[in-house]
């Protein structure tokens, strides 16, 4: 009796090890991913800092042809989607996301100017939302309804809408300035064309500008 008590007790023994070692194996393992995205984004956002940099220097030199501009939006967009991979796997209060999402509004903004200046030397109609949100818990599942929606109307003609948001919660300068420029006092909130102030609650509500 005390030999198969014994022997039961091992394979529980043995059972709780294994079920350590893979438990372990997947946490190192998922760190080791997460931690590769943010190098990867961390050296992604450099490379277009100073790809947008050289191009916001070279502006009056561009041809308006040139698809330089929609390769730096294509690059733009995809520092925000390894942003949001970032979010999902640190969490959005995580100091390497926050500091990430800082960089991410500089080139946001630069962008941003760079389209301004690109519709007012070479003519061309874009349609620029600015969209103001919040990781708070009162405010997080609008945000996040309406980030699907703006994504969603962004893909309808992804080279003439430029999206852009921001953190309404940052500390950083950048963002404070834009909320005193726009009288940013609710959220979350979209500013259309530098323009138009308007609450989403469905696509319906940006056919206007498409």
């Amino acid at each position: 009796m005390k030999q198969k008590r014994d022997k039961y007790r091992g394979r529980l023994f043995l059972a709780f090890i294994m079920t350590n070692i893979i438990f372990i194996f997947i946490f190192l393992f998922s760190f080791s991913i997460s931690y590769l995205n943010y190098q990867n984004i961390n050296s992604q956002n450099n490379l277009i800092d100073e790809y947008l940099q050289d191009l916001s220097e070279d502006i009056l030199k561009l041809n308006c042809e040139n698809k330089f501009l929609l390769e730096s939006s294509e690059k733009l967009d995809n520092v925000g989607a390894r942003l949001s991979l970032l979010e999902t796997r640190f969490g959005k209060k995580d100091s390497r996301v926050i500091e990430q999402k800082e960089l991410y509004v500089r080139l946001e903004i630069k962008h941003f100017e760079i389209i301004k200046k690109i519709q007012n030397i070479c003519g061309k109609n874009f349609t620029t939302i600015l969209f103001f949100y919040s990781n708070d818990e009162v405010y997080e599942k609008e945000s996040e309804i309406i980030g699907f929606i703006l994504g969603t109307f962004k893909n309808k003609d992804p080279e003439k809408i430029m999206v852009y948001s921001f953190d309404y919660s940052s500390e950083s300068e950048p963002v404070k300035l834009l909320k005193e420029k726009y009288g940013i006092k609710n959220i979350p909130i979209v500013i259309v064309n530098e323009r138009d102030m308007i609450f989403i609650d469905s696509i319906d509500d940006l056919d206007y500008y498409n």
